[in-house]
């Protein structure tokens, strides 16, 4: 079994996610904090304590609450799938509106009946199925083919 201080280490790269050590300690530093890249490491591995005030400017940058880097692994399991959902959610949804905008772009010039008749016949069935896609249909679609592969 770790000390407190590992398992804080392990929360602190967690909640860091994709950003470099180096990053998390230029910023740290722009709050006042020694930090280098190197301080990060240690505080990551375990090796040097993260100081309370500390833990209150570096939950702050990584947009946590500052008692999550004292999680079990079990909270911390459940606060990085949630994060990890978070996330999805908000690249889902600018998905969502690309697409919209990208239908009505779509309606925009395929409503220029002069030029209709360029079409042809599968390009224009094409046309109308996607503009009369509706975001629910997508998602009943993703939601068959994940079920398709859980099995």
């Amino acid at each position: 079994m770790g000390t407190k201080d590992e398992e804080i280490g392990r929360n602190v790269a967690q909640r860091r996610g994709n950003r470099s050590q180096q990053e998390i300690a230029d910023a740290m530093r722009l709050r006042g904090w020694k930090w280098s890249q190197a301080t990060v490491w240690s505080v990551e591995k375990g090796e040097r304590p993260l100081r309370l005030a500390e833990a209150s400017d570096l939950a702050e940058l990584l947009g946590v609450r500052a008692d999550s880097f004292t999680e079990n692994r079990y909270q911390s399991s459940v606060t990085s799938a949630f994060l990890s959902a978070l996330s999805a959610e908000e690249r889902l949804q600018a998905a969502m509106e690309e697409y919209l905008l990208a239908q009505r772009v779509l309606a925009a010039i395929a409503g220029e009946e002069s030029e209709q008749t360029a079409l042809s016949e599968d390009v224009a069935e094409g046309v109308r199925a996607q503009l009369e896609t509706s975001i629910e249909v997508v998602a009943r679609h993703v939601n068959r083919r994940q079920g398709s592969t859980d099995g």
